[in-house]
């Protein structure tokens, strides 16, 4: 019976992480999309948007969770990211994270997912 179901921690966390980061995703789907509208329902949803990424932040730190973007950060192959494209360029020393396909998911303890990044030549 579902009420006498019970998970553990660990399976809760790892359920909480994947349904951040296809939040983030869809978030960042929604932006784009936001960016087509009028400008007044671009403020409309926006702010709506805002909000709702607020309450997300939120219930993730009660979970000792938070999600970090490091779009447009200077890479570092000491990033917690994979780089998709990092065999493209041969100096890795003015790399700039252009796009961040799945975010790094950061705990109370360190990193509990890593990234994914597209990489850019940096100026």
């Amino acid at each position: 019976m579902a009420g006498n179901m019970t998970l553990n921690e660990k399976t809760l966390k790892k359920s909480l992480i994947e349904l951040a980061i296809e939040n983030w995703k869809t978030t960042q789907i929604f932006h784009k999309l936001l960016m087509k509208a009028d400008i007044q329902d671009q403020l409309r949803y926006t702010n709506k948007l805002n909000w709702f990424m607020k309450k997300t932040e939120d219930h993730l730190a009660d979970a000792g969770l938070r999600v970090i973007n490091v779009e447009g950060d200077r890479y570092d192959t000491g990033m917690a990211v994979t780089a998709i494209n990092l065999d493209e360029f041969e100096n890795e020393s003015n790399l700039v994270v252009e796009k961040m396909l799945e975010p790094i998911i950061m705990g109370t303890n360190g990193v509990e997912r890593i990234g994914t990044v597209v990489l850019k030549e940096g100026k």
